[in-house]
């Protein structure tokens, strides 16, 4: 987000804190901005205008954030959650706000390793669903959720494996039902019934379920078109000082096209002259310059 991305995310791939909270003056919920683009027929993903804004996908209020694996009370409710958290799940980015630390993190969709909803059997009708987002760490997640209950290490007791990748599982459940009737303390601007539905229980998890893949739909498109702009650019006719292989061959040699006649130089090549049963392997220099072939070709 252009108001919200602090000086922090500047050049980083990972989760980075920001200050700024999304409202109506800095996002643009998706479907609004559709109505304002009647002409286009095309998929987020292929529109080059909404690539420039922070767009809306989904997101709701009013979540309670805990982490899979921490201590489960006697109602079996998780005891160490955030209450309330609002999530807002953009075109470039996913941000998860504490009203109660005064701040947020903005999550790459780069860092998302899976999303899901999860369905808890013994809750109400319409109040059944949470949101399960799965992140790879970094310094931030880790500040924020400790790596003390590690799976891995509480099971064998033995350090992850290098190539192990270290993930953290959050559960965002919301507080009300479809069916709860609420009232927000403030005229809600953003997340209207116009552009989001009634976005409470079960309803606000499908509506971001929805929009996290598209929003991951977004990031891959963007990952294809920065490939290919790579693989244009790249030249193999400069020299292999200055030329930059293109994504994936970093370490590979590079191939240079030397011709034919240096090729067969150095290499072996079978003989074509006489009656075609005669075929020897020989080096260029020796064979006979002055030989036909050994069969005959009439066009």
């Amino acid at each position: 987000m252009s108001d919200t991305v602090t000086s922090e995310s500047v050049g980083t791939t990972g989760c980075c804190a920001v200050w700024v909270k999304p409202t109506v003056e800095n996002v643009v919920p998706y479907k609004q901005y559709r109505r304002t683009q009647p002409e286009m027929n095309q998929s987020l993903e292929q529109d080059q205008n909404a690539s420039a804004l922070d767009l809306l996908l989904g997101g709701g209020r009013n979540l309670v954030l805990s982490v899979m694996g921490g201590a489960v009370g006697s109602d079996g409710q998780n005891t160490e959650c955030l209450d309330p958290v609002e999530l807002f799940i953009l075109n470039h980015c996913i941000v998860l706000w504490f009203d109660g630390l005064g701040h947020g993190i903005q999550i790459p969709y780069s860092s998302v390793l899976y999303h899901a909803s999860r369905q808890v059997a013994y809750r109400n009708e319409g109040h059944k669903l949470e949101i399960l987002l799965t992140l790879e760490r970094d310094t931030v997640l880790d500040g924020l959720f400790p790596r003390s209950g590690h799976q891995i290490m509480v099971e064998t007791g033995d350090t992850p494996p290098e190539f192990t990748m270290q993930s953290v599982e959050l559960i965002l459940t919301p507080k009300y039902s479809m069916y709860d009737r609420h009232y927000n303390a403030e005229i809600e601007t953003l997340f209207t019934f116009a552009n989001f539905g009634i976005n409470r229980g079960d309803d606000l998890v499908n509506n971001c379920n929805e929009a996290l893949a598209a929003g991951m739909e977004i990031y891959g498109e963007q990952q294809d078109r920065e490939a290919d702009q790579q693989y244009e650019n790249y030249t193999p006719e400069t020299s292999v000082e200055t030329s930059v292989p293109p994504q994936g061959q970093a370490n590979e040699p590079a191939a240079i096209y030397t011709g034919f006649q240096d090729a067969l130089g150095s290499y072996a090549a079978f003989s074509n002259s006489g009656r075609a049963d005669d075929l020897g392997n020989y080096t260029a220099e020796q064979l006979s310059h002055d030989a036909d072939a050994g069969m005959s070709m009439q066009l």
